[in-house]
């Protein structure tokens, strides 16, 4: 969901949308918010750019909600496999993944919600460029 507000103080924003739909939904929603700012350099931090696997691959960036602790980068960095490659950047899980058939990826966003301890929301490269390109209009 992209939308502007007035309010710069990222926390106190978050706190307000999840009271809010909270309210409205009945139930507790947790919000994962960034920035145009913190979008374009998601996109520019993509440390798959030279990386290439033989075949299809995909990327996909896991959104996490707090900055996890300076341990988890080398945990996760130690889960690589021939088919997927993990890389924590500041609040961000850049997850690079072959994409082979009837095979279930390994890394999925519930996973990687148990790993690092707190929640997490995953997009593909795509989407997120398109998120980067909808917030600069």
């Amino acid at each position: 969901m992209l939308f502007q507000s007035g309010e710069k103080n990222s926390d106190k924003l978050t706190k307000k949308i999840e009271k809010r739909l909270a309210a409205d939904l009945g139930y507790e929603v947790k919000v994962i918010l960034r920035t145009d700012k913190e979008l374009e350099s998601i996109v520019a931090n993509d440390p798959f750019k030279e990386k290439q696997f033989e075949g299809k691959t995909q990327v996909y960036v896991a959104f996490l909600s707090e900055r996890p602790v300076a341990a988890m980068k080398k945990k996760l960095s130690a889960m690589d496999t021939d088919d997927e490659m993990l890389r924590l950047h500041n609040r961000e899980v850049y997850v690079l993944r072959r994409m082979i058939p009837d095979v279930r990826p390994r890394f999925s966003n519930n996973f990687l919600e148990k790993e690092v301890g707190q929640t997490a929301t995953s997009r593909n490269w795509a989407t997120v460029n398109k998120l980067l390109n909808l917030a600069a209009k």
